[in-house]
């Protein structure tokens, strides 16, 4: 092994232009190999006792110095580091005017995209959690920030905005439209059982509204206090057939000024009808007690063919006035029969 530098310049190969290709090329090699056996010995042995004293400071002081760097080309390339003790910084840009820039320090890591459109793309990373936001020059941004909390997603173009914030507690949701697409379940409410929402369908257990607004409410029972139709015409609730068929229309009760206008008829009215064509529905009223008919003006009653009251005991009419179709007014009092408010027939000589 070569013991120091002046041996290997002495060794230098030479050539006198006689030897051949093959014993130069032996030459060199040994050659090559004696250098890498120096340069494995001198770096093996190498320390601060054997080096330069004002070589080694300076070494040190580039070390530890803060490096600043910038590379550019012909082509408007632009790449500018820093590294000091408190973190890293890169910034990359071009002649488009794309740029990107990195800080990484202790405390974490941001990363900022553009371009000469504005569009920009923000990244920060912490150990405390992320956040990272998009924008552009029309305003619109869309952000998320997740933490060991959770996470939060928004959304805005300048003049609305879309909110969702998600934690173990719960979910706050908000947004000027919401679209669902699949079917809906909730489950585990403040009651047993689930409410399932799948496309126009609704099926559940108890719905509670101070509102409920609809074309069709189709079940067996509603139970309520008021039942209201707020329609713009012929107001009613209608009953129909659903055994034969749910558009089978047998009655119902109805609202609307359709009445004669008479004294006989109002033309504002209410009243309970039922239907004709599948079959002529009749109408039943049956009490197990009491039944009383009340109006604060006339009552008319009419019958197409015979109209019969029937009594298990008594039938009272009290006062009675009944006009003809003659026009003749016949009331029954007391002490006779008079037509047209003069007695026509006397019941005093009966009496006597």
């Amino acid at each position: 092994m070569p013991s120091n530098w002046l041996y290997i310049d002495t060794n230098f190969p030479t050539f006198t232009g006689e030897e051949s290709s093959e014993e130069k090329i032996t030459t060199i090699q040994n050659y090559m190999f004696m250098l890498v056996e120096q340069l494995r010995y001198s770096l093996h042995n190498l320390d601060l006792s054997n080096m330069n004293k004002t070589a080694v400071e300076r070494y040190e002081t580039s070390i530890t110095e803060p490096i600043y760097a910038r590379i550019e080309d012909s082509e408007e390339n632009i790449a500018d580091l820093a590294l000091t003790a408190e973190g890293l910084g890169l910034r990359l840009s071009n002649a488009e005017g794309n740029i990107t820039s990195l800080t990484a320090t202790a405390e974490g890591l941001s990363i900022q995209i553009s371009d000469a459109e504005d569009d920009i793309l923000q990244l920060g990373i912490t150990a405390d959690g992320l956040a990272t936001q998009i924008s552009n020059a029309q305003g619109q941004i869309s952000s998320l920030q997740q933490t060991v909390d959770g996470f939060a997603l928004s959304a805005s173009n300048g003049s609305n905005s879309s909110y969702l914030y998600l934690t173990s507690n719960g979910i706050i949701l908000s947004s000027a439209r919401i679209t669902f697409s699949g079917m809906v379940t909730f489950l585990d409410l403040s009651t047993s059982g689930a409410t399932t929402i799948n496309g126009g369908n609704i099926t559940t257990g108890i719905i509670r509204a101070i509102t409920l607004q609809g074309n069709d409410i189709i079940g067996g029972t509603i139970t309520g206090a008021t039942l209201r139709s707020v329609s713009g015409s012929d107001n009613g609730l209608e009953i129909y057939y659903g055994a034969v068929s749910r558009n089978l229309l047998v009655g119902g009760i109805r609202f609307d000024d359709n009445g004669r206008g008479t004294e006989d008829e109002a033309r504002y009215r209410m009243f309970i009808y039922t239907n004709s064509g599948y079959m002529d529905w009749a109408m039943k009223l049956l009490s197990a007690g009491g039944m009383s008919l009340e109006s604060g003006a006339n009552i008319y009653i009419e019958a197409s063919t015979n109209l019969t009251l029937r009594a298990g005991w008594n039938i009272w009419i009290e006062e009675p006035a009944i006009t003809d179709s003659s026009g003749n007014t016949w009331q029954f009092r007391s002490d006779g029969l008079y037509k047209n408010y003069v007695k026509a027939i006397s019941l005093d000589s009966a009496r006597q």
